[in-house]
């Protein structure tokens, strides 16, 4: 699929390639907000849905995550978990069995949350503990 960004941090991807071709695209479930895969296993941003065509998606630029470590492991996946959208987030999780050491044991994990409604997380906050 092909994605436009509006407001892209500058220097995240060269600039003048726009439409991107996105290696994955992640969206909530009535489609507001998304999760794009831009470079694999790397480069992933999240934006609210701005249009959508049949070949293209238009978004704007909310936040970003490069993954740290240019020694990527050979079995690893990435997820979007829209379970907290309720809350204002999404996260990214990170799947990775070669990694268990670093996490004590653990081989998923969020690696990032991409806030949506912070307003809205600190509103359910304060009402209830998360």
């Amino acid at each position: 699929m092909k994605v436009k960004i509006s407001n892209l941090k500058a220097g995240l991807v060269c600039r003048g390639t726009e439409p991107l071709d996105a290696r994955s695209v992640s969206t909530d479930p009535e489609g507001r907000v998304a999760v794009i895969e831009l470079t694999p296993n790397e480069l992933f941003v999240a934006g609210r849905v701005l249009r959508r065509e049949e070949e293209l998606l238009v978004v704007d630029y909310v936040d970003d995550y490069l993954y740290p470590d240019s020694d990527l492991p050979m079995l690893m996946k990435f997820s979007v978990a829209w379970d907290c959208l309720q809350f204002g987030f999404c996260k990214l999780r990170l799947w990775a069995p070669e990694l268990p050491g670093e996490r004590g044991g653990v081989f998923e994990h969020t690696v990032k949350r991409f806030w949506f409604d912070r307003a809205l997380y600190e509103k359910c906050r304060g009402d209830a503990p998360l």
